[in-house]
């Protein structure tokens, strides 16, 4: 396993923008003992966890990796009797330094001495590969099961929708998804009642299709938004990530304030969103491409999926500041891809195809793109699409496939998808022929961005009545 932190600290070093001073790479074996902190808050958390108490080790942990925040992230089950260690967690947070290797052991120590809230941190940290843990299904699928069966409602309704779907190491189950939902639903739906952030995103998340509960749109839509009024970052992120890719100022600056709420509490996908915005299209925002990129760069460091694959590509490229190091590039678009990315999927697929940087394979590219293009990755469809036209790499032309393509990657709002769609809707290529919907099709390109569609859409007539229909579905 390549330790990810490490490898984009070394790199980000080199750069021609300065960057800040990067955390150190998780370590497997316990970190060496530091010196006592000199905060008194954190001297009284470290001082009641050497005491083996399991609720100061959680906040320990994450004050350490720098995601406690006193609103809206208390466990479920965390003790009246701990209130001054939350005080004293809270006031730490805004001044202590953050060490993810540290912040780790915690969780690990905590978790060992029965605290089911770092079970299932933990759980989480090794199924998607998070803060450079280790992808490791059968140590998730054991750290959940344990956070279960010391009665952690959490993490039994979790270990239900993985017994639900055969997921994650768990065996295919109703009778057992079933038991474990009975067990934990109560539970979960009591603590939303009772304004519990957590409980309310997670039953907004299992209300959105049918599963468990039976799919509830409004309450759903409800509960996530009240869990982001509370402060849980997950639930900010959920309720700004379409409002801030639409073009309506009022709801695109709101959904920047829940963006940056959540950054502020290392939530990694809102780290980067925000710094791809600003490296991308600066202006938008009061932060700088500069900043930006460290922003990037912290989002990979804390395990988000697209922002290492981000890194990877500018590492093989050398662009945004980075020293080029496509060896580098490549073990992160790797990590990436065993984390979900499809953009990672798509930016490997492009080099097997080649045999730029790793060997040369057709077939696992082209599996690889269709992978990411069945899962909605609209770069992967517009190849695929372009691929299938041009007749190349995929076996004799075909328009017909190569417009279904650019159709489902037009959706997802994808210019370039868009002008090729139009421009077949033109010629009559592989669809009937249709000036409407061409005219409809550019214009919606050009209005995302694309130079070349305005071209194209001079070559038109205009329309007896001009239409700026939507694109039909």
């Amino acid at each position: 396993m390549p330790h990810t932190t490490a490898t984009i600290a070394l790199v980000f070093a080199a750069a021609a923008q300065p960057a800040p001073k990067a955390p150190p790479a998780p370590a497997v074996s316990p970190p060496a003992s530091p010196a006592a902190p000199a905060d008194p808050d954190l001297l009284t958390l470290r001082s009641a966890a050497d005491t083996s108490d399991r609720w100061a080790m959680w906040l320990l942990a994450e004050v350490t990796l720098g995601r406690f925040a006193a609103a809206g992230s208390r466990p479920w089950s965390f003790p009246d009797v701990a209130e001054p260690l939350w005080s004293a967690a809270g006031r730490a947070a805004r001044k202590a330094p953050v060490d993810l290797a540290q912040g780790i052991e915690w969780h690990r120590k905590a978790a060992a001495a029965g605290n089911t809230a770092s079970m299932r941190a933990l759980s989480l940290m090794h199924l998607r590969g998070r803060l450079g843990v280790k992808v490791d299904v059968r140590e998730a699928s054991s750290f959940m099961v344990k956070a279960a069966d010391a009665g952690d409602p959490f993490a039994q309704v979790t270990l239900a929708n993985w017994a639900r779907q055969g997921a994650n190491g768990q065996l295919r189950s109703v009778d057992r998804a079933k038991l474990l939902a009975q067990r934990g639903l109560p539970i979960l739906e009591q603590l939303a009642m009772r304004g519990h952030a957590e409980a309310m995103f997670e039953l907004g998340q299992m209300l959105r299709y049918d599963g468990l509960l039976r799919a509830d749109r409004a309450r759903s839509g409800a509960l996530i938004e009240q869990a982001a009024v509370a402060g849980w970052a997950p639930a900010l992120v959920e309720t700004a990530r379409t409002p801030f890719a639409a073009r309506d100022e009022k709801a695109k600056a709101e959904a920047r304030r829940r963006l940056e709420r959540a950054s502020a509490l290392r939530e990694p996908e809102a780290m980067f969103i925000l710094a791809e915005e600003a490296i991308l299209h600066p202006g938008r925002s009061a932060t700088t491409p500069a900043q930006g990129v460290r922003q990037m760069v912290v989002a990979a460091e804390y395990g988000e999926p697209d922002a290492q694959a981000f890194v990877g590509h500018a590492l093989i490229e050398g662009v945004h500041g980075f020293a080029k190091s496509p060896a580098d590039g490549v073990t992160l678009l790797r990590t990436a891809y065993r984390g979900g990315s499809l953009r990672a999927c798509t930016a490997l697929a492009l080099l097997h195809l080649d045999g730029n940087h790793v060997t040369k394979d057709e077939k696992r590219a082209i599996e690889m793109l269709t992978t990411a293009a069945e899962l909605g990755h609209p770069e992967a469809c517009v190849l695929l699409g372009s691929m299938h036209l041009a007749g190349k790499h995929v076996g004799p032309r075909d328009a017909r496939k190569a417009a279904d393509f650019f159709q489902k990657a037009s959706l997802a709002g994808d210019p370039t998808a868009c002008r090729l769609l139009g421009e077949m809707y033109l010629h009559g290529d592989g669809v009937a022929r249709d000036e409407a919907r061409a005219r409809t099709y550019l214009g919606l390109a050009a209005r995302l961005g694309d130079a070349h569609a305005d071209e194209t859409l001079r070559t038109i007539a205009p329309p007896a009545n001009a239409s700026t229909a939507s694109p039909p579905k």
